[in-house]
């Protein structure tokens, strides 16, 4: 490798290449200056190479100041409050949108015609083109389409009635009546009577003696409520229903409508106090007894006449005819 490095050095240089034999010997002088020449030239480049390279720098740079570690901070949760009033706020604003878009389409309809009727006294009386009558059309609160107007009196068309006709243009407004009226044709509902109610109850019988029945219900007692007289039943009774049980007293049994709601009114608290249906009937049954022994005997409706009959003895036909 030496060699040719220094064939190549000779050549740049301009200076002929020794020829070497074959033969092995010594040396040339040639070629020892060639050797002494490459290693001077190694050592110039070497030089030159160490005089380039920069000479490295101590590293004087100073660390950096650790940064103090800090948690990361937990995102605190909206208070109740806070996202209560936001969502009174969303809403507020929702509706508040709404009503101006109803604002702004009703005003919109009214340019174009719209009006209501506002009679609340009755249905309006309208006139056609040929002077004809049209009763019970327009009622309060309708809404109509205006078309023309003449004098006090406005053309109006509405459902039911497209030709147009003529109407008091004082019974028409704008916005939409507050109050409605009710139709000729209504109906009330039945209206329940209120809890506290007292029901029908039957007035004391002079013929039944308050000693044979048991102690009644207190005035304002629910008992007075739940017991009911049904008198349409072929046989007439007193019912009631206690925690789904039915239960009941006649009025055979008792004698009159009063004792056998006193005495169903008995077994309704008799119930309340925990009492079984077969005490409760024992009861009833007790309370009849009583009744039956205590009260005078029932006189029939139809007293019967006494017949009086005269028996006389017998005769003979000879007395008959001699006393004739």
């Amino acid at each position: 490798m030496d060699s040719l490095l220094c064939k190549l050095s000779v050549v740049r240089a301009g200076r002929r290449v020794p020829e070497f034999s074959s033969a092995l010997g010594e040396p040339l002088e040639e070629d020892e200056q060639d050797v002494g020449t490459l290693a001077s030239c190694r050592s110039n480049c070497q030089a030159a190479l160490d005089r380039c390279q920069p000479e490295p720098e101590e590293s004087t740079a100073t660390p950096c100041p650790e940064e103090p570690s800090v948690a990361p901070r937990a995102r605190e949760p909206l208070a109740l409050d806070d996202g209560d009033e936001m969502e009174a706020s969303h809403r507020a604003s929702a509706q508040a949108a709404a009503e101006a878009a109803y604002r702004q389409r009703h005003a919109l309809l009214v340019e174009k015609g719209l009006r209501y009727v506002n009679a609340p006294s009755g249905p309006v009386t309208a006139l056609t083109d040929g002077c004809v009558e049209v009763k019970g059309r327009l009622q309060h609160g309708m809404p109509v389409r205006l078309l023309a107007v003449s004098g006090s009196h406005s053309k109006v068309i509405h459902e039911g009635q497209l030709d147009g006709v003529w109407i008091p243009s004082k019974v028409l407004v704008t916005a939409p009546p507050s109050r409605l009226a009710k139709s000729n044709q209504f109906s009330r509902q039945r209206v329940l009577p209120p809890a506290t109610a007292q029901a029908c109850r039957a007035p004391p019988d002079e013929q039944v003696d308050p000693a044979l029945l048991p102690a009644d219900a207190p005035p304002d007692h629910t008992a007075h409520i739940r017991v009911r007289y049904n008198g349409t039943h072929m046989n007439p009774l007193v019912s009631f229903r206690f925690d789904g049980m039915p239960f009941q007293t006649t009025v055979a049994a008792a004698g009159s409508r009063y004792a056998a709601e006193v005495i169903a009114r008995a077994c309704w608290l008799r119930f309340e106090k925990g009492w079984s249906k077969d005490d409760v009937l024992r009861f009833r049954n007790d309370c009849y007894d009583q009744l039956s022994r205590g009260s005078p005997a029932k006189r029939p409706r139809v007293e019967r006449p006494e017949a009086m009959e005269v028996m006389s003895p017998a005769s003979s036909p000879e007395e008959s005819g001699a006393g004739a």
